[in-house]
């Protein structure tokens, strides 16, 4: 602007201007130069600062005595152009949006615009601007088409721009749920999609007076859907399709972005409802599902510290009955009952585990197994949990047969499967019925299921409930599908079973109707039969006269393992505190030969105190005990040289064998451990 002054002052080619009437033109343009609001440098092409207004100055920075001793390129590196000091040359006024170097090391974006001022002495203006004083965004200028399209584009919901005669100039997508193109709505007027009784909602907004105003809260409107055709050959209309419910938001567009600009139009942003609703939907399931895994992790976090504790306990069983059958003669008569309270101890022992398989995920150990066996302790666990009114029938022929399964995944199968039973009998009478058949399938019976033929056995849970129908039965094998009510069910225990069988190689069947009962038939494939098994003899009681350190935080477990253990002829050092029992070793490193510390217990876990006596005496073994040995990590337990693991609860021949065992192992390491002979359980 100032530059353009100097030229309405400069000397004309029709005669020679007075001294006075040039020096008033120079203390002109210098009170213009000096009062500008933008900063100004005049310089050479050579890049030598001959001049800087005030702002100049205060936007570098710098003292105005050193200012110009600094070439113009290090303040402004993009001078260095040849180019552009060419068309500078030329009289081109060139605008550009540089960096620009200050004098404390800061570096602004700047817009600048440079003209020839004089070209015998290369006398060159700059008028620099700072991009972020600028009152719009986007690289100090208003978003052009190319930037508005853009954005239109990422937008997820439908936006419409609409002229002052409401017709619709451009729209980003169609309508979702309306079933117009974006073709069709183009050039048509907006109102003419919308529902009568909704056009007033929207017309009120999209009046004179709301330059530059966005609606501060949404509106719901209805949009007509398009008419269906009956007949495309003769373009019959079917009649009015259903509306379909939008929030819409309108915003005024101004020529210049101001309250009071010239009004050209508005935005239309219309989301829907349908879309929305159906996001929130999912998120409320979603949280349903989370809240659902956490509540089992919870419950699997209690399970296991319930199964350490009951462990503890079943072990201080096990053992006082051992101790007291050894004191007692063979042949006297409380030899009975201590047998009957062993195989309490050993079912109680087996609900334990299948609480703990059923509460945490584990590899399945694939192995030859009698489903009917199975099967009949599924039986005996459902007579003790189900009202006694329900009938329970069982029938097992499975004639020897076994398959390649695990043990404990095919009783959570007859366990969820019969849970389902009793839930459909929606009452305390009816029937459930449990059975395993054997059965060979030929080609003609094989079915289109994939099997081949062969040997099977059949695996049956059938009630006289209520039944499903057609609807329900393609669906009950989804994840989270269930019939029952809220907090009832969860939706995963078929699909568990599915998965499960199928990881087996068989196949189900579901027979049900409403008011007839359901049947679920699962077909496995039939492993060889290995030979019968013999019961091992329990084995003999290994002893020694080693001394050994035991630490648990139970009571009752140290007084039993101490006096089993003195049975065996060892000598025992037995502490409730792990703490304490760190310090009694530290006192005497060399008066163990072997360490059994509990996994859990306060103040110090088991591993870390084996860190630590491994630590100050790597040779002793330690051995671990725990309840729940699937929570242990093997491979840092092996790392750290714990030589084994006892797992709760545990029998004084157990005991004797894993003892005697580490010990032996410490003599010669090269003796690797032999599979500890467990004593079979009372039948």
């Amino acid at each position: 602007m100032a530059a353009e002054l100097i030229y309405l002052d400069a000397p004309s080619d029709e005669g020679c201007p007075s001294e006075k009437a040039l020096a008033h033109s120079e203390r002109r343009y210098r009170r213009l130069f000096e009062q500008s609001n933008d900063a100004i440098l005049l310089c050479r092409l050579d890049g030598a600062i001959i001049d800087a207004n005030k702002n100049a100055i205060a936007l570098l920075g710098v003292d105005p005595t050193t200012l110009f001793q600094r070439p113009l390129t290090a303040i402004l590196p993009q001078f260095e152009d040849a180019q552009l000091r060419d068309r500078l040359l030329a009289s081109e006024q060139c605008r550009l949006t540089t960096d620009l170097h200050t004098a404390n090391e800061r570096i602004l974006t700047v817009e600048i615009s440079a003209c020839l001022l004089d070209r015998s002495s290369g006398t060159i203006q700059l008028i620099v601007q700072r991009v972020s004083s600028r009152q719009h965004s986007l690289g100090g200028r208003r978003p052009g088409a190319p930037e508005v399209a853009a954005l239109l584009s990422a937008a997820a919901d439908t936006v419409f721009h609409v002229d002052l005669s409401g017709a619709i100039r451009h729209l980003n997508r169609a309508l979702p749920g309306c079933g117009w193109t974006s073709e069709e709505m183009r050039g048509q007027l907006l109102a003419e999609f919308l529902h009568p009784q909704d056009r007033p909602k929207l017309v009120e907004r999209l009046g004179p007076d709301t330059a530059g105003r966005v609606a501060s809260h949404s509106v719901t409107i209805r949009f007509r859907g398009k008419p269906m055709v009956e007949d495309p050959s003769t373009s019959v209309s079917g009649g009015q399709t259903e509306t379909a419910s939008f929030a819409v938001t309108t915003a005024a567009i101004s020529a210049d972005g101001s309250d009071a600009g010239p009004l050209l139009g508005h935005w239309v942003l219309c989301r829907s409802l349908a879309r929305e609703n159906a996001l929130v939907s999912e998120v409320n399931h979603l949280n349903a599902r989370l809240m659902q895994a956490q509540k089992m992790e919870v419950i699997g976090a209690l399970t296991c510290g319930v199964a350490h504790d009951f462990n503890n306990t079943l072990s201080a069983i096990f053992g006082n009955t051992q101790l007291a059958q050894m004191a007692l003669p063979k042949a006297h008569k409380a030899q009975d009952y201590l047998h009957h309270i062993r195989a309490a101890g050993h079912r109680a022992k087996r609900l334990v585990d299948q609480i703990l398989a059923f509460s945490r995920p584990r590899n399945a150990s694939k192995q030859p197994i009698d489903i009917a066996s199975v099967a009949k302790e599924a039986y005996e666990l459902l007579r003790t949990t189900l009202p006694s009114t329900i009938e329970i029938r069982q029938k097992f022929a499975s004639q020897g047969r076994t398959i390649l399964g695990d043990r404990t995944q095919i009783h959570q199968v007859l366990m969820n499967l019969a849970t389902n039973a009793f839930h459909a009998l929606d009452g305390d009478s009816g029937h459930i019925e449990i059975a395993v058949t054997a059965e060979e399938l030929t080609p003609s019976n094989i079915g289109d299921e994939g099997l081949t033929p062969g040997s099977y056995l059949r695996l049956t849970v059938s009630d006289d409930g209520c039944g499903m129908d057609a609807d329900i039965q393609p669906h009950i094998f989804e994840p989270y599908f269930t019939t029952k009510a809220a907090g009832q069910g969860t939706g995963l225990g078929l699909p568990t079973v599915m998965g499960i069988v199928e990881d087996h190689g068989g196949v189900m069947r579901v027979q049900s109707a409403p008011g007839s009962g359901t049947t679920f038939q699962i077909l496995f494939p039939c492993h060889t039969l290995p030979e019968e098994p013999t019961v091992p003899e329990a084995p003999k009681l290994r002893a020694g006269s080693e001394q050994v350190l035991f630490v648990d935080d139970e009571t009752a477990l140290v007084d039993l393992v101490e006096e089993m253990l003195t049975e065996l002829g060892y000598r025992v050092d037995a502490k409730t505190c792990p703490l304490e029992a760190l310090a009694a070793f530290r006192q005497k490193p060399n008066a163990y030969q072997l360490v059994i510390t509990d996994m859990n217990m306060p103040g110090m876990t088991g591993v870390r105190l084996a860190e630590a006596i491994l630590h100050r005496q790597p040779e002793v073994p330690v051995l671990i005990c725990s309840g729940y040995v699937n929570a242990i990590d093997l491979t840092k337990i092996t790392r750290l040289g714990i030589c084994g693991i006892i797992e709760k609860p545990f029998t004084i021949h157990r005991l004797s064998m894993e003892v005697r065992q580490a010990l032996d192992r410490a003599v010669d390491p090269g003796n690797l451990p032999q599979t500890p002979i467990r004593e079979p359980e009372p039948r």
